[in-house]
């Protein structure tokens, strides 16, 4: 089996990486981390797929290592020979593994192939990816191999019983696993915990003698203190029924004295009822009908008072007044209708005094005139007006620097000093100038905003540039000064240039040929003629026609007569007060409304309070007390007739006792006092008496039960040991099944072990020949102190003694480990040579023994396809080969 090439799309670091191989050697040189170990990785993936993708650490988790790092598709391709045949295999993973893609082609007609399945490498390599990576992958650091089931099948040529060979791994785990669960020599063994178990168990049942013999003085002692019990029990019924007789005598004198009492209680009753309803002449009313006459004089006394408190002698007069003058067939609806037309009038009226005069026509005329030929908004005005102030504002901006500037440049050259000295101290001229274009600015502030700001911002300049003309500071500092000034003045004059070129635009847009210097003032004069404007077509636009004026003559004689109907007019109304009079009828309507409300309110009062008055005569009348309207009478009359309720309660439940108690009882003849104090004195003793019983049967009753509790206690010890016995049986018999079956597997497990390494020995002797020719090739020396087993583990020989392979240096264990692998394959694969991996293996050998490796290569790819990798050039057979550079696009 060989490999033709690979195509590796993404696959950890490698991207859009392609090989071709060849037959015999093929040496893969590259500096670490160009990712060797990841083609080989990728090689072992495509055939056998990823391992320990339920694992969470990256590194052990292959999908997860191997995901591309610049992201993209997961996977690549490989094409291999195999018996006469070629196969291109396609492999695309995602992040689980029902994402994966395998497919598998004829690499000669490019049809899909059923040759082989998913499981391609058991299929080609006859071995489970464990005994690849032990056999076919030699690894750097990884030389030394363990002989697994599938190794051990493959020997025996025993492809199809490889599952009995992994088997029998398996099953000698689990016969160890479970033996030494079983044993008896150990703590943790179940059978020597059973055993414990059972020994502790007849230790306890021991101790089950004694317990049964307390059991029994217990139960003796019990039946003694029952039957003292029951004779205390017999006494004490004769000695309760001695005490009842001697009670009932007493009770007798008791039954007479409340009977007496009762009666007593029952006159002194009747002569309080008695009292009571000598107040009441005739009928005793009820405490409902007092109750109802006390909310009838509260509701005649709140009448009274809401009557005079809502509706005085004014409010009367002032509702006759207007009933005088015809509000009794005012409407709000027909107010409303009015004051609609008085709306309609005031309009009409706006629109009539508005109409244009004839200069003011001519004057409409010209301006449409005027604005027709020019395109001119209102935004436009104020667009044109902010250009005119910005370049008037750099203007002075310029002047004033331009001042400053010539100030400085005096002072600098002596020239200032001269000219000062021939000007007066003092110059009315400039205060003069700079107070009129201060007065001038804020007269015109108004009528031209930016002329005014102009001429203000001159009389800051003047005052400015004679404040500074003051100043004697002519030392050498001035020359960064005057620089800086220079530098703003150039500025400024740019920035006017752009405003100029803008404005200039502007005006020619809107085809008004101004100077600049008078931009401002036609401006201004074209915004008042624009205003002027927009007011005469406005008022034109609202004149009145004639028969709006009809309609006005019509409405105002309507008003008129509907407001001296009513009697809400003035002498002398003129047409604006018609609305200030219409308000006044409105609000004077609602009064009348409230007032003639609360005389009905009132009037319904007063009918009501006639029946009330009649209704608490009729009350007084029946009870022939005198008429009162006192809440205090009322109260007076229902405390009485609450007393008597209550004292004839008092009767009755008297009268119910006493028949209660006559019934219940049966009353005798009274006893004299001496022989009621005789029975008194008997009846002490023979309590005493009956006490000292009691408490002698308490105390028999209490040790029965303490006795009682403590077989409870022994009974459950007699139960407890009575399970233990049954438990000791179980265990026992479950001992002797286990150990029946442990002395079974323990048979089982030396003849499984004696039958593999029966099996293993017949082919011990050509893997140990192969094993030796593979060591003198490495190491030009003889094998003979190496030792092979039937499990094909190797041992060194030393002083007469076999040592393990871990004694020995890494660099022996990696020459004997990469010996062993080689023979192994040898023995697995007689007839097609697999491929072998070499991953740098030859990394911990000195330079006689790497020079060995390097020959063993050379003969092992006579029947052989070799790949193998390397970092560094003194283990490479071609030594200019030149060294892989990693791709990054």
């Amino acid at each position: 089996m060989k490999l033709i090439s690979c195509q590796i799309i993404n696959f950890g670091k490698l991207h859009n990486f392609n090989w071709q191989f060849k037959p015999g050697l093929n040496t893969i040189f590259a500096e670490n981390g160009w990712g060797k170990t990841t083609l080989t990785a990728f090689i072992v993936v495509m055939f056998y797929g990823f391992e320990n993708e339920h694992k969470r650490n990256l590194v052990d988790n292959e999908r997860k290592r191997y995901r591309p790092w610049q992201g993209g598709a997961y996977g690549g391709k490989l094409v291999f020979a195999t018996a006469g045949k070629k196969y291109l295999l396609e492999r695309t993973f995602g992040v689980r593994r029902k994402e994966d893609h395998f497919a598998l082609y004829d690499a000669v007609t490019n049809l899909p192939s059923n040759d082989f399945s998913s499981k391609l490498g058991e299929e080609l390599f006859g071995i489970e990816r464990a005994s690849f990576e032990n056999t076919l992958f030699i690894a750097q650091q990884n030389c030394q191999t363990d002989v697994t089931p599938g190794i051990n099948a493959k020997i025996g040529n025993l492809a199809s019983e490889q599952a009995d060979m992994n088997s029998y791994q398996l099953v000698q785990e689990k016969f160890k696993d479970y033996l030494n669960h079983l044993t008896p020599k150990r703590k943790t063994g179940e059978l020597y915990q059973l055993r414990a178990k059972i020994a502790k168990i007849k230790v306890d049942l021991e101790r089950q003698p004694a317990i049964m013999k307390q059991v029994k003085e217990n139960k003796q002692q019990l039946a003694v203190f029952k039957q003292q019990y029951e004779q205390l029990q017999q006494e004490q019924l004769k000695l309760q029924e001695t005490l009842r007789q001697s009670s009932q005598n007493q009770d007798q004198q008791l039954l007479q004295k409340k009977y007496q009492l009762l009666n007593e209680q029952k006159l002194q009753s009747e002569k309080k009822i008695k009292l009571i309803k000598q107040n009441f002449l005739g009928k005793v009313p009820t405490l409902t009908e007092i109750e109802q006459q006390q909310k009838i004089a509260e509701q005649i006394k709140i009448i009274k008072k809401t009557t005079a408190e809502s509706f005085t002698v004014a409010a009367h007069e002032r509702l006759e007044g207007f009933k005088q003058r015809r509000f009794s067939q005012l409407t709000a609806a027909k107010l409303t209708e009015m004051t609609a037309k008085n709306r309609q009038l005031q309009i009409l009226k706006q629109q009539q005094q508005s109409k244009l005069s004839d200069i003011e026509l001519t004057r409409l005329k010209a301006a449409q005139i005027k604005f027709s030929q020019h395109a001119v908004t209102e935004s436009e005005l104020e667009h044109l007006a902010d250009l005119i102030s910005q370049r008037q504002s750099l203007l002075s901006q310029l002047e004033k620097q331009q001042l400053a500037w010539q100030t400085w440049q005096q002072a600098t050259t002596g020239e200032y000093r001269r000219s000062r000295s021939n000007t007066p101290t003092k110059s009315p001229f400039w205060i003069l100038g700079s107070v009129l274009s201060f007065v001038l600015g804020i007269l015109l502030f108004k009528s031209s905003l930016i002329f005014s700001i102009c001429l203000i911002l001159l009389g800051i300049l003047i005052l400015g540039w004679k404040f500074s003309s003051s100043m004697s500071n002519t030392t050498e500092k001035s020359a960064p000064q005057l620089s800086e000034l220079e530098m703003q003045i150039k500025d400024l004059k740019q920035q006017i240039e752009k405003i100029t070129l803008q404005l200039k635009q502007k005006l020619q847009q809107l085809d008004f040929d101004w100077p600049l210097t008078a931009a401002a003032t036609e401006l201004a004069k074209l915004k008042s003629e624009y205003l002027d404007f927009q007011q005469l077509q406005q008022r034109q636009d609202q004149t009145i026609s004639a028969a709006d004026l009809k309609q006005q003559q019509m409405l105002q004689t309507e008003l008129a007569n509907f407001l001296n109907y009513y009697q809400a007019t003035k002498k002398e109304t003129t047409n604006s007060e018609y609305s200030i009079l219409l308000q006044q009828l409105q609000y004077e309507f609602q009064e009348y409304q409230q007032l003639l409300q609360k005389s009905l309110q009132v009037q319904s009062d007063q009918q009501r309070q006639q029946q009330l008055l009649q209704e608490q005569q009729r009350f007084f009348v029946e009870l022939r007390q005198p008429i009162s309207q006192s809440s205090a009478t009322l109260q007076g009359i229902r405390d009485q007739v609450l007393a008597l309720q209550q004292q004839q309660q008092q009767l009755d439940n008297i009268k119910v006792e006493i028949a209660d108690f006559i019934s219940k009882n049966k009353l005798t003849q009274p006893k004299s006092d001496q022989a009621v104090a005789e029975e008194t004195s008997s009846l002490s003793k023979l309590t005493e008496k009956l006490t000292l019983l009691k408490q002698q049967a308490d105390q028999k009753r209490t040790q029965c039960w303490q006795i009682n509790d403590h077989l409870d206690k022994l009974q459950q010890q007699v139960v407890w040991f009575e399970e233990l016995a049954e438990q000791r049986d179980e265990l026992q018999q479950k001992e002797s099944q286990l150990f029946t079956r442990y002395q079974t597997l323990m048979a089982t497990s030396k003849y499984l072990a004696a039958a593999k390494n029966n099996f293993s020995a017949r082919y011990m002797n050509p893997i140990m020949q192969n094993f030796k020719h593979y060591y003198q090739q490495l190491t030009q020396e003889s094998a003979q102190q190496y030792r092979l087993d039937a499990e094909l583990n190797l041992t060194a020989g030393a002083y007469g003694k076999q040592h393990q392979l871990e004694l020995l240096s890494e660099g022996y264990q990696d020459l004997l480990g990469i010996c062993r692998r080689l023979s192994l394959i040898d023995a697995m694969y007689q007839q097609e040579k697999p491929l072998i991996i070499f991953d740098d293996p030859f990394v911990n050998l000195d330079a006689e023994k790497l020079q060995g490796g390097l020959n063993l290569l050379q003969e092992l790819v006579k029947d052989h396809q070799v790949i193998y990798l390397t970092c560094h050039t003194s283990r490479t057979i071609e030594k200019n080969i030149t060294s892989l550079k990693l791709s990054t696009e």
